[in-house]
């Protein structure tokens, strides 16, 4: 296996693993939005999406995704089809991460701050979400750790990521033992840095809480 060829299947890894956190971030904001609200259908249609898209493997999510959906006659790239399905279901899990976050703030803050009369975003920003973003940093990490063993998934339709190049490499002939172990020390390489940013992270937050109380 070529350097160029490694650089390129490691390429497709990260590509897959952040278009996906970024589409699961995005979508997730409108998850814990709906599921929040005070409207009732809404609500039922977020806690339904957070039920149906936990409750099946991503595995057939990715099958159903890039057998089923084509536009114009043409199905979704394999890329593509994985960073749609990846965001899709990861959204399921980072709306619900917000909302834990949200909901660790005790509701007498909330009741004080509309007493008196504290415009809402001005609560979010400067109140609520300096609370909560240590839990939602480290079930973010959590989920983007996930996320990126996740995209081993994408090798079953063809995108070209890490193992998809160490399975080729095997049935090559290359030693099945070896490469597979390799490859879990490189999955390993990339996601203990991601591991140790959200606890970097999450202990500035919470020293500046400290510094602030």
């Amino acid at each position: 296996m070529s350097a160029e060829i490694l650089l390129r299947s490691l390429g497709f890894t990260l590509l897959v693993t952040g278009a996906s956190f970024a589409v699961a971030a995005v979508l997730g904001l409108f998850v814990v939005a709906a599921r929040r609200s005070g409207n009732r259908i809404l609500r039922g249609a977020a806690t339904l999406w957070i039920t149906v898209m936990r409750g099946v493997p991503p595995l057939v999510w990715l099958f159903v995704v890039f057998f089923g959906i084509t536009i114009q006659g043409a199905r979704l790239t394999p890329v593509s089809a994985a960073i749609v399905t990846l965001g899709a279901v990861g959204s399921a899990y980072l709306g619900e991460a917000y909302r834990a976050g949200l909901e660790s703030v005790p509701a007498s803050q909330r009741e004080a701050l509309s007493a008196l009369s504290v415009p809402r975003w001005a609560s979010l920003r400067l109140v609520i979400l300096p609370q909560a973003l240590p839990i939602m940093v480290s079930a973010g990490a959590a989920f983007g750790i996930h996320l990126l063993k996740d995209t081993a998934l994408a090798s079953l339709i063809g995108v070209q990521e890490m193992t998809y190049l160490t399975n080729d490499a095997v049935q090559r002939g290359a030693d099945g033992f070896v490469a597979f172990f390799l490859l879990g020390l490189a999955y390993l390489a990339l996601s203990a840095p991601v591991g140790m940013l959200a606890r970097s992270i999450e202990q500035r937050v919470q020293r500046n809480r400290m510094a602030v109380a």
